[in-house]
């Protein structure tokens, strides 16, 4: 999604019908260089993040001393409400949580 909000660019391997469910997705999303950002349904935008920096995000709103020890759910719901948003962001932190 970066790629094609960024430079334009269609992956070449879809097929018509995921083509259009692409385009349709893409509506949701926000190119602000360098940073990608998410338009959700509760009409918030959310920065997305992948990679170590989510690691580093869901270390410091679980593991800092303000932070607090909450569970996997919380710390996703604390994640949501600054403003933080990944695909996977409900099960990395019921992951992060449990390690």
């Amino acid at each position: 999604m970066a790629n094609f909000k960024a430079g334009n660019i269609v992956p070449d391997d879809l097929d018509l019908q995921q083509k259009r469910k692409f385009f349709k997705d893409a509506n949701h999303y926000l190119w602000d260089d360098p940073y990608m950002f998410k338009v959700s349904t509760d009409d918030l935008i959310r920065r997305c993040v992948a990679g170590e920096e989510a690691n580093r995000i869901m270390s410091h709103y679980q593991s800092s001393t303000y932070g607090g020890h909450h569970s996997g759910e919380r710390t996703a719901a604390k994640l949501l409400k600054s403003s933080f948003w990944w695909p996977t962001l409900f099960k990395d932190c019921q992951d992060f949580v449990k390690r």
